[in-house]
């Protein structure tokens, strides 16, 4: 055999680089052999949002950390690659404005490159095409569509607790991350072939809007109501042959640099290209926030990180305040506060105390929020505990949420001094709840000053806070 007389002339030292350079010469050609192709839709929303070409340039790049020889291939916006780009290419990606899709015109070139087992995968709003041969042909490539009067899409924090046994989801931990997360899908029949790789539970916050064809509907009611859990990323073993994958997130571009976020995406195009999975995920490097400004269709605004809640620090006063409440725990101060139509985001509370110097040294003061909640735009109300903060800023700095405790359905308690922001539900109208303050450890005989709340709808100015804000909370 030629391998013995190779093996019998070469000492085990060039035997050992042999194998070497024969493993280095195959894992070349298997990455080399594998090609995706990107096509993203054109500029929409404004900066960091629906950044479909800066979006899919980030998990090329991300994936090529990954495979080193694997084939990518972006085109400009609203460009459709050649026949002979998609001729031999193992996966398509899109991501674009479902209402000018970016596949329109080529639905039947994908349905033939389909049927001999190219992977599609479709991100955000590339998932919500027009109804009819573009609905229904997505819902064979993917396993899963958006469908107008049946799917909605609210802004909402998804937490993500759990993951099934699937290669779309190895190396994914729980992680919670805020965006514009569709559901309420419209699957094959009995979602053969679909393996949900993102689920959550959505908040009641999400039915605050009238009904509409994607803000609310009596099914999503329902279903809300129910607390059934929703699928939001799902893979797709096509009956046929080939593979989808659907990510209804990533309206918020910035949100790639959440790892868990990321990886999700990243595993999802490996699987549907024939890519094997690593066990622990696809690897990346964190964006850093100068990665995620390029290629975006748009100019940075100034003050882009605040109009985002990304930024904590600010110079506004509130828009309401309490007057001075004393601490009594079983008094409550009634607190109603409107919020702008159409042009807030974000809320944010900051709860200001003094502290007393008493028989049992010092004590500083706890404001208990009850029933807290906002009113949406159709009546409906949706309990502030339910929503996880974006930030939370106690004496210490900066900290995991505060815990609800008590009464988990209606009461939560708040050390003081802190700030505590949300986003603004989409379709809320006010927010509303009841105030009271006790000292958090008895204070002996002397009293303790009274405590006060302060609403802004954009960072507030340190001094309210009585400590220094750092300028990211992130």
């Amino acid at each position: 055999m030629l391998s013995q007389v190779i093996s019998n002339r070469l000492r085990p030292r060039q035997v050992l680089v042999c194998v070497i350079l024969w493993l280095a010469a195959f894992t070349h050609c298997a990455d080399h052999s594998v090609k995706i192709v990107f096509v993203p839709g054109g500029a929409s929303h404004g900066y960091g949002m629906h950044e479909h070409r800066a979006g899919l340039l980030l998990v090329a790049r991300s994936l090529q950390l990954q495979w080193p020889r694997l084939e990518t291939v972006v085109t400009e916006a609203d460009s459709w690659p050649a026949p002979d780009i998609l001729a031999d290419a193992n996966a398509l990606v899109m991501a674009c404005e479902g209402s000018r899709h970016v596949v329109l015109p080529h639905l039947e070139q994908v349905d033939a490159l389909a049927e001999r087992g190219l992977g599609i995968a479709l991100i955000h709003y590339a998932v919500d095409p027009p109804a009819g041969p573009a609905s229904d042909a997505v819902k064979r490539w993917i396993g899963g569509v958006y469908e107008r009067g049946w799917s909605i899409n609210p802004d909402w924090a998804a937490a993500f607790t759990g993951f099934p046994d699937h290669p779309v989801a190895n190396g994914l931990q729980p992680f919670t991350v805020y965006d514009e997360w569709y559901f309420n899908m419209r699957f094959v029949p009995g979602r053969e072939g679909v393996t949900p790789i993102l689920e959550a539970r959505p908040p009641l916050s999400t039915l605050l809007r009238n009904d509409g064809p994607s803000s609310n509907n009596l099914d999503v009611r329902k279903s809300v109501l129910r607390g059934d859990r929703q699928v939001l990323s799902w893979a797709y073993d096509r009956p046929g042959g080939g593979r989808g994958f659907g990510f209804t997130g990533a309206h918020h571009h910035h949100n790639y640099r959440d790892d868990n976020f990321r990886r999700a995406v990243l595993n999802g195009v490996a699987w549907v290209a024939g890519l094997e999975v690593p066990s622990g995920g696809v690897k990346s490097t964190t964006p850093s926030w100068e990665e995620i400004a390029t290629h975006q269709d748009y100019e940075k605004p100034p003050g882009w990180e605040r109009e985002a809640g990304l930024e904590m620090s600010g110079e506004a006063d509130p828009v309401y305040s309490t007057p001075p409440v004393a601490a009594n725990a079983k008094q409550l101060f009634p607190v109603e506060v409107a919020i702008p139509p159409n042009r807030y985001r974000h809320i944010y509370f900051v709860f200001r105390a003094g502290s007393a110097v008493g028989s049992n040294g010092t004590a500083s003061g706890v404001i208990r929020f009850h029933n807290a909640r906002f009113r949406g735009e159709n009546g409906n109300e949706a309990p502030l505990h339910q929503e996880p903060p974006a930030h939370f800023i106690g004496p210490d700095g900066p900290r995991e949420p505060p815990v609800h405790w008590t009464r988990p359905d209606t009461e939560m308690e708040i050390p003081a001094p802190s700030l505590v922001h949300y986003a603004v539900p989409r379709g809320a109208t006010h927010f509303l709840a009841g105030m009271s303050f006790r000292p958090a450890d008895p204070p002996g005989r002397r009293a303790m000053p009274p405590a006060r709340l302060h609403v802004f709808f954009v960072p507030p100015a340190a001094r309210y806070l009585g400590t220094s804000l750092p300028p990211k909370a992130q």
